[in-house]
């Protein structure tokens, strides 16, 4: 007489499921765990790399604080010169907002060419880039803006130290250059009046 074969049991879809269950608090237990590491090193600046990339880089913080004159018309000499190649600096102009000794919440610079007679060309510029650029009517001629110039801050710290404009609120700073005598000028708005400075020596 042949001895019975016992068959192994076939597992239930009880303890199925249960497995299934087991490695899914597995998976999420140790998701958990390298997220907890991941934040602490990210919160504590621990990963290499990571505190130049959290640091405010110069764009972001003239973002906040306004664009400098010197910035804004590196670009918009670019444009300009997409104008016409010989594209010079006529005039420029602060907006009303964000002044400071250094910043300005947009620039206004206006160009000149010898191409385009009676014509200079318009680039407004503020920190998120160009906001626009266009021919406008103008008349007068541009030149290069020496390196040895005054610049706003100074322009401005000197008329700090006129006794009338000491507390003087700014307003709007400006320069032009004047070809008849072939010179730049700071011309400085304030709320006790405008105030003219010789900008290059």
């Amino acid at each position: 007489m042949t001895p019975k074969q016992t068959l192994p049991p076939v597992p239930t879809s009880s303890s199925a499921s249960g497995g299934v269950k087991t490695r899914t608090i597995i998976i999420l237990g140790l998701f958990v765990v390298v997220a907890s590491i991941v934040i602490y090193l990210y919160s504590s600046n621990r990963i290499p790399g990571l505190k130049n990339t959290l640091a405010p880089t110069a764009k972001q913080q003239e973002q906040t604080e306004g664009i400098t004159s010197t910035s804004a018309y590196s670009q918009a000499q670019s444009r300009a010169h997409e104008w016409h190649n010989d594209a010079t600096l006529a005039y420029l102009e602060s907006s009303k907002e964000g002044i400071t000794l250094a910043t300005a919440a947009s620039w206004k610079f206006i160009f000149t060419s010898q191409l385009a007679k009676n014509i200079g060309f318009e680039v407004l510029v503020d920190t998120g880039g160009i906001i626009s650029a266009k021919e406008v009517p103008y008349v007068g001629n541009g030149a290069v803006f020496p390196e040895a110039a005054l610049t706003q801050e100074q322009a401005i710290a000197r008329m700090r130290a006129m006794k009338p404009y000491m507390n003087a609120k700014v307003l709007r700073v400006e320069a032009v250059y004047t070809g008849t005598n072939k010179t730049w000028y700071w011309g400085i708005t304030t709320d006790k009046g405008v105030v003219s400075i010789k900008a290059t020596p």
